[in-house]
């Protein structure tokens, strides 16, 4: 069981993982050539002539000859235990482009590319595993959706805050407007402006007016959305400065990106009402590798166990991810799973829960995604959690 960690134990992290990467097969330039892994997107190669003129502007496709511009992503989850990715070309060589992986996907990055090129994909994880694969860039590719903020099945989003969609590449300006991109408002569209960020691959619905009222600066009941961060020192403190009164939710991890953490788990939602110049908080972190379900006893509690079925019975199944969060920026609390497949959640009211393990999927089919919970006037309620092996 372990309080907040410091910079310094991120910092060894990420090096340690980027140092394991050295020990890759051997043999890289043998890997078998693959079809691109669900939720991983290459586009057709743009021609770098267009790519470089105004930005917004999609490139033309490039000839089988030409080298020109693709662009690899990955939605969110697709490889949900790594940390790092790079990306070489493995056709032409030149060098290598390595991006971090958040949430299990990453956005969109540029590699040097001709039609039919084998491109090398190396992953790492955090406890410096490596996986290869090399897959092809495509003739032709149409553009598809990364991901969205808010991402699918989040509950209570911010209804001040603007969506965001980012796509597999640059696109065109004039595809863009309030008709191919759109917001519903139960049920309802919503009047608004389409921008496209200078990347051109990220577009964001400005509504014309708010959803809903904007509140009184002066009332004391209004609810805003304000985040700040900061890291802990040496020995575990945190500052975090410029918060007006109200009801703050906060979030501590070695990772700072992500629904799950990649070495501490936060396994209680802690909330603090500033009403005084200054207050304290202590969250409480514990090791992925240690789970404690017995630990947290705070209500509302969650608890349960997560399994598979079997011929004999229910597994249980250790190591699995647990998330619950009732927003964006709203009280969340993450666990693991321990020996026995049981886990506890503490302090969060509602929510949506996840479930996360390599090789599952929960089994109302849906991607981590396994319902809606709501622990309102409960001490504790138990949910047993069942997944299967994905397809």
């Amino acid at each position: 069981m372990n309080r907040i960690i410091s910079t310094s134990l991120i910092i060894s992290l990420a090096l340690g993982a980027l140092a394991c990467s050295e020990g890759a097969p051997t043999d890289p330039d043998k890997t078998t050539i693959v079809a691109e892994p669900a939720g991983m997107v290459i586009s057709n190669v743009q021609s770098s002539a267009t790519t470089a003129g105004v930005a917004g502007a999609r490139g033309s496709a490039a000839t089988s000859n030409e080298t020109g511009i693709a662009y690899v992503s990955a939605a969110p989850q697709t490889f949900p235990d790594a940390v790092d990715v790079r990306i070489r070309n493995r056709t032409t060589g030149g060098a290598p482009v390595l991006t971090k992986v958040i949430d299990g996907g990453f956005d969109p990055v540029q590699i040097q590319a001709r039609p039919g090129d084998a491109l090398e994909i190396t992953l790492w994880t955090a406890g410096g595993t490596t996986k290869l694969m090399a897959v092809s860039v495509p003739v032709r590719r149409a553009p598809a959706v990364v991901r969205s903020n808010p991402a699918k099945h989040r509950v209570d989003a911010a209804l001040t805050a603007n969506v965001g969609v980012i796509f597999s590449e640059p696109i065109d300006p004039k595809t863009l407007s309030s008709m191919s991109l759109h917001l519903l408002h139960d049920g309802n569209p919503v009047s608004g402006t389409v921008r496209l960020s200078d990347n051109a691959w990220t577009a964001e619905f400005v509504p014309d007016k708010p959803l809903v009222p904007i509140p009184d600066a002066n009332d004391p009941s209004r609810s805003v959305s304000f985040q700040r961060g900061a890291s802990t020192d040496g020995n575990g403190r945190y500052a975090i400065k410029g918060f007006p009164n109200g009801v703050f939710s906060i979030v501590a991890g070695d990772d700072g990106y992500g629904r799950f953490g990649l070495r501490y788990d936060q396994p209680c939602a802690v909330e603090i009402e500033l009403v005084a110049p200054t207050a304290t908080a202590d969250v409480e972190l514990f090791s992925v590798d240690s789970p404690m379900p017995d630990a947290i006893r705070s209500p509302p509690l969650l608890t349960g166990i997560v399994f598979e079925q079997a011929e004999n019975g229910r597994r249980p199944l250790a190591g699995a991810k647990i998330f619950l969060e009732t927003s964006w920026g709203g009280a969340e609390a993450r666990t693991t799973t321990d020996e026995n497949g049981r886990y506890a959640l503490c302090r969060v009211p509602y929510g949506a829960l996840y479930a996360q393990k390599l090789g599952y999927e929960p089994n109302n089919g849906e991607p981590y995604f396994v319902g809606l919970v709501n622990l309102a006037g409960l001490t504790e309620k138990q949910l047993d959690i069942e997944m299967k092996r994905s397809q």
